[in-house]
């Protein structure tokens, strides 16, 4: 059956991938190229071989090993996506072993922190730490990913330059086959401008609940959301009286529904 099929349509994917084969000098070397399977699939093959010569250098036929190695190259392709994803991350990625000494931190950990790979490698993540979180949230912490579990919570960390700045953070181990943890893993997300940004709106809010000026919130429908304690005063209408409802039913003769 294989001495009646076209080895260049029925084997080869690509024909480039055939005219590199057996353009390239073989001395015992290995290839690595997909061939096509009779039923159509797509397999991959690692060719050790070598040519056999005449006395003048002439080749005279082709001896190789085929080896599947289908199996291996998807999962190198898994891995080199998720290093992508690891190493393209808008977060901060951080592994440690079990001693809580840093083995990898992802550009975007540099970037905020101002930390190189090499100045953090083998660091504890303490290098970040700034007096803002007490030792019995460190310890909670710890005791919770060393027996195996997840932590969710918040750090006010210090940069390079001395600059403080807050992590939404989850913590979690990284286990082996059989179970044992091996590694930490840490996702952290700066919060430090949304802090800043619900700092700001709460002094909106009190600023808008303490005018003297009658105020009045719609949502993009014109139905009322919020109205302020002058509003209410002038009125005599409670938020509760008016929510969802459109300023209209203020006006001369309509009733409030």
């Amino acid at each position: 059956e294989l001495m009646a099929i076209d080895i260049i349509n029925d084997l080869y994917f690509d024909i480039n991938d055939r005219e590199q084969s057996i353009s390239t000098p073989k001395n015992g070397g290995f290839e690595v190229f997909r061939l096509k399977r009779k039923d159509g699939t797509e397999v991959w093959v690692e060719d050790n071989g070598w040519y056999n010569t005449d006395d003048n250098g002439n080749i005279l036929f082709h001896l190789g090993i085929l080896r599947d190695i289908t199996d291996r190259m998807r999962v190198e392709r898994e891995l080199r996506i998720l290093s992508r994803a690891v190493e393209q991350n808008p977060v901060s990625i951080v592994i440690t072993d079990t001693k809580g000494n840093i083995e990898y931190v992802n550009p975007k950990f540099t970037e905020l922190t101002g930390y190189s790979f090499n100045e953090v490698l083998g660091q504890n993540p303490r290098i970040l730490k700034s007096d803002s979180t007490s030792s019995d949230e460190y310890s909670e912490m710890w005791k919770t990913i060393t027996e195996g579990g997840e932590w969710l919570g918040e750090f006010k960390n210090k940069k390079k330059n001395g600059e403080e700045y807050i992590e939404n953070a989850l913590i979690s181990s990284i286990k082996d086959e059989n179970g044992k943890v091996t590694h930490f893993l840490a996702v952290k997300e700066d919060i430090t401008q949304k802090r800043k940004d619900e700092v700001v709106i709460r002094k909106l809010i009190k600023a808008i609940e303490q005018s003297p000026v009658s105020t009045i919130i719609t949502d993009a429908e014109g139905k009322i959301e919020f109205v302020n304690t002058a509003f209410t005063t002038l009125t005599q209408y409670t938020l509760v009286d008016v929510v969802n409802k459109t300023p209209r039913m203020f006006n001369r003769g309509h009733v409030l529904d």
